[in-house]
């Protein structure tokens, strides 16, 4: 089936509505440049929490290691041994119980989400190859109008 004759209106226009897909084109490869530098920083974010999170893993097993010669040293006695067995051991445990709560769930976990959204955000979208494809379309129509490489 032949084409409809062109005109060089026709292909001014067309050459116009390239132009303006290859900027569309440009702007979406930008975002999804942002996007990638967002989530490489996230995951930067993320390496930082669990170094930090395992730094306080072996500052609470070297006091735990610490109480646990302690109770075993028969002269450390008395008020204060109470006070830092009981008090000081049970905060350390609870306070270190709520640090990995918190960063599992309120920051990891949401560094997470934030790291599948933005991926979602730069894949989901079919317009890349959209406009890619209309850009390739006006290129064929053009060149075959023109008989030359544009």
């Amino acid at each position: 089936m032949a084409e409809a004759k062109m005109t060089q209106a026709d292909c001014d226009r067309m050459k116009r509505e390239k132009a303006n897909k290859q900027t569309q084109l440009n702007n979406a490869r930008s975002k999804n440049q942002q996007i990638d530098k967002k989530i490489e920083a996230l995951r930067e974010a993320y390496t930082k929490i669990i170094k930090k999170r395992e730094s306080y893993r072996s500052l609470k097993d070297e006091e735990k290691k610490f109480l646990q010669g302690k109770k075993l040293d028969r002269k450390w006695k008395g008020s204060l041994y109470d006070a830092y067995n009981g008090t000081y051991a049970a905060s350390v445990i609870q306070n270190g119980q709520s640090y990995y709560s918190y960063l599992d769930k309120q920051i990891m976990d949401k560094i997470n989400s934030e790291i599948n959204r933005l991926r979602n955000q730069k894949y989901s979208d079919t317009f890349l190859g959209n406009l890619q494809k209309g850009i390739n379309d006006l290129d064929t129509k053009i060149r075959n109008f023109l008989n030359i490489k544009v």
